[in-house]
């Protein structure tokens, strides 16, 4: 009866007090059943002579005679034994003839067992004829503080929750499901998050639209019913369904037996959830129980300070950022981070490369909750090009959360480390690409070095030694380490004979600096593997070379300095610091170790001692010097072509004579040597003739001014004016020298004076 108002009687099924008043009837009815049938059953005992009186009512043969034995047997005092023992034969044979099993009544247990039959059958029939299932009911009946739903046509199964991350720009919709947990009819939400509503829905027939019906809550909590609204639900891609079989049912009025999982995301669109919510799940006759989703303040996990600890060469005290969360700082350097929490956390990671997994963890004290502590390195990739990471964001797993929910802090922050750039290192002498040289004298290499960020440790020569096409050894020797902070000039010496080079032997080298970088320095070298290194070639023949005093360095070294703070951050400064390459063109025939005395008696005119006067220290500023001088009028006009025949190591001090504050290029005149004073007037001009040459020209134009004696760049950079007076220059010295070749063979006594400076 309940089942029946339940499923036809009662729209909606019987409400909560209606089931209570049943459940109440029920009891008592079952109450007064027991203490009517089944209480004297288990109190009392059947007496025997009412017993006896039954038997005879059915059996009326015995005549009585049971009642009397029973009687009898209890009250036998007073009458013959024989008579009792008659009595009791007789009474034996007439039960002795009666069958057992009509001596009890059944007929009232048969009828009640009929009546069980029947309500099985009719219940069985109810069941596959109803679309409403019967057994709900029966459970709503039987236990009325449940929230089972009444049963409907259409059966919806209790929906599932869960959460994603709302679509950003840029960004594609997160697939990964986050599941929610239904306590107590609530499910918690943080604000700004989607809610994902799932449920599987039998029975719909065509045109039934499954919806979610949400009415968001007051701020006082009660749901406000003006602001209800109805989202569709969608069917999810992949389920056990389809969509024909679907259609086939609907069309003849049948419910759908297939199963059907159908979703909502809500608010909608690319919004995430924000106001508390009611959500209750409809469809056709169906609806389901409805579930408050309350909002919480999202947790958040930001840095609130970072401490860079450099490394120990680069003498940078440590430096603390706040609340700055993207990382820059050179490699090597250890980070310490500090992050802050709004909410006690459990545990906290750093996901490198901001690809959900937990690299780096936190370590979060017992007594501040709150508050993470993580350190680690600032590391280059493997090829030194990049970062190993290029950003980061943060973890948390909240204190009251589950074990499997981590949240993701969407913040993500840059990390950029700076790589500790490589020294550079040149070979400033020789400039020959192939010196021959004594096999015992020792061979000076003088360098220029410098690190363009921190410092300079060591500085060495890289050798190889060739019989021909053989290697015979190989070597690095290194000088003593000093760090040395800014450009370095100085002198490596090499002996052939230490290093199993002989006569016909070849020594290719080049130079090698490290920086102070640790663990591992940075190497610079002056030339790469796959490019031709310059040579020595072993000769018993060849003169030895001059050999720079030790101080020689150390006097190159301000010059170098000054070199490299006037050329700033130019990246070729390194190999401008010579003083330019073109001069060295014209000059490269004087002191080539193994030429032919013949090759320079054009220039030296029966001076035997002129190429001795020549050989200058790798400083060359008194050699240098001496080529720019002149006794005025037009003698120092035309000297400017005939003093280019100098040394290549005095053509090397132009750019410091020209950054020390000579704007023409020249040296004052105390600086030169007795015997370098030029005549003047008409011998100046025939000397200078007959050392006019298209290559020092070329060098000497670059190293000087033009005539109305305006500076031109020492370091040759390709200003408009200062390129256009060079250039004309050199076109006015190519006709000077042609017309003054004849002139200058003549001038036999004229032509030494002109060619000592």
């Amino acid at each position: 009866l309940g089942v029946l108002a339940e499923h036809w009687l009662v729209a909606g099924g019987l409400p909560t007090w209606g089931r209570a008043v049943w459940l109440l009837m029920a009891i008592a009815g079952l109450g007064v059943a027991v203490v009517r049938w089944l209480l004297p059953l288990l109190r009392y005992r059947v007496n025997l002579v009412y017993a006896a009186r039954t038997l005879e009512q059915g059996h009326p043969d015995l005549h009585n005679d049971l009642v009397n034995t029973v009687l009898l047997r209890e009250h036998a005092e007073g009458i013959p034994e024989t008579v009792v023992h008659s009595l009791r034969r007789r009474t034996a044979r007439g039960l002795a003839r009666q069958p057992g099993d009509v001596v009890a009544d059944r007929s009232q247990l048969l009828l009640l067992v009929y009546a069980l039959a029947a309500l099985v059958v009719l219940a069985c029939l109810y069941q596959l004829i109803s679309p409403k299932n019967l057994f709900i009911s029966a459970a709503r009946l039987a236990a009325p503080w449940t929230r089972i739903m009444p049963p409907t046509r259409v059966r919806i199964e209790p929906a599932e929750f869960a959460w994603r991350m709302p679509p950003r720009e840029g960004r594609a919709v997160d697939g990964v499901r986050h599941p929610l947990p239904v306590e107590g009819g609530e499910v918690t939400l943080h604000r700004g998050r989607q809610l994902i509503v799932s449920t599987t829905i039998r029975g719909r027939r065509r045109g039934e639209q499954p919806q979610v019906r949400v009415v968001p809550l007051a701020d006082s909590g009660r749901p406000d019913a003006a602001s209800a609204w109805m989202l569709p639900m969608v069917r999810r891609a992949g389920d056990a369904g389809s969509a024909d079989d679907i259609d086939t049912a609907a069309a003849s009025d049948e419910p759908v037996g297939r199963r059907e999982v159908y979703e909502a995301v809500l608010p909608g669109g690319d919004r995430g959830m924000d106001r508390s919510a009611e959500c209750t799940i409809l469809a056709g006759d169906g609806q389901t129980e409805s579930v408050r989703v309350v909002l919480v303040d999202v947790p958040s996990l930001l840095v609130r300070e970072v401490r860079y600890e450099f490394p120990d060469y680069t003498r940078r005290p440590p430096e603390t950022v706040q609340w700055q969360g993207d990382l820059r700082a050179l490699e090597g350097t250890r980070v310490t981070m500090t992050a802050e929490a709004s909410l006690p956390l459990s545990r906290a990671w750093i996901d490198f490369g901001c690809d959900g997994r937990q690299d780096w963890e936190f370590t979060i004290p017992q007594h501040d909750l709150a508050t993470a502590k993580a350190s680690f390195p600032l590391r280059l990739n493997e090829t030194r090009t990049g970062p190993w990471f290029d950003s980061y964001q943060l973890l948390q797993q909240l204190a009251s959360a589950t074990a499997d929910e981590i949240l993701t802090e969407e913040v993500r922050h840059r990390i950029e480390v700076i790589a500790d750039l490589a020294p550079e290192v040149r070979i400033v002498k020789p400039v020959e690409q192939a010196v021959k040289v004594p096999p015992d004298a020792p061979v000076a290499v003088l360098t220029a070095a410098r690190d363009p960020d921190f410092a300079i440790r060591r500085v060495g020569l890289e050798y190889r030694v060739y019989a021909g096409d053989q290697p015979v050894a190989d070597g690095l020797a290194w000088q003593p380490e000093a760090e040395h902070i800014g450009p370095l000039s100085t002198t490596l010496m090499l002996t052939p004979a230490d290093v199993g080079a002989a006569a016909g032997h070849r020594i290719e080298y080049r130079a090698v600096v490290d920086d102070n970088r640790e663990p591992k320095p940075n190497r610079g070298v002056s030339h790469r593997d796959d490019e031709p290194w310059p040579q020595f070639v072993i000769d018993d023949t060849a003169p030895p070379q001059p050999v720079p005093p030790p101080q020689a360095a150390e006097q190159r070294q301000p010059g170098d300095q000054e070199q490299e703070s006037s050329e700033g951050e130019s990246e070729d400064g390194p190999q401008r610091q010579d003083g330019g390459e073109q001069p060295r063109e014209g000059q490269q025939g004087e002191d080539q170790p193994g030429e032919e005395p013949g090759e320079n008696s054009g220039q030296q005119d029966g001076g035997a001692d002129q190429g001795t006067s020549q050989e200058q220290e790798p400083g060359g500023d008194d050699a240098g010097s001496q080529g720019q001088q002149s006794s005025g009028g037009e003698s120092s006009e035309s000297g400017q072509g005939g003093q280019q025949g100098d040394s290549g190591e005095g053509s090397q001090s132009q750019p410091a004579a020209s950054e020390g504050g000579s704007q023409d290029g020249q040296q004052p005149a105390q600086e030169t040597e007795p015997g370098a004073q030029q005549g003047g007037g008409e011998s100046g001009e025939a000397g200078d003739g007959g050392q006019q040459g298209q290559d020092g020209q070329e060098g000497r134009n670059e190293g000087s001014g033009d005539e109305a004696g305006e500076p031109v760049a020492s370091d040759g950079t390709e200003d408009g004016e200062a390129m256009e007076r060079i250039l004309e220059h050199r076109r006015q010295g190519e006709e000077q020298g042609e017309g003054q070749q004849g002139e200058g063979q003549q001038g036999e006594g004229q032509q030494g004076e002109g060619q000592q400076g």
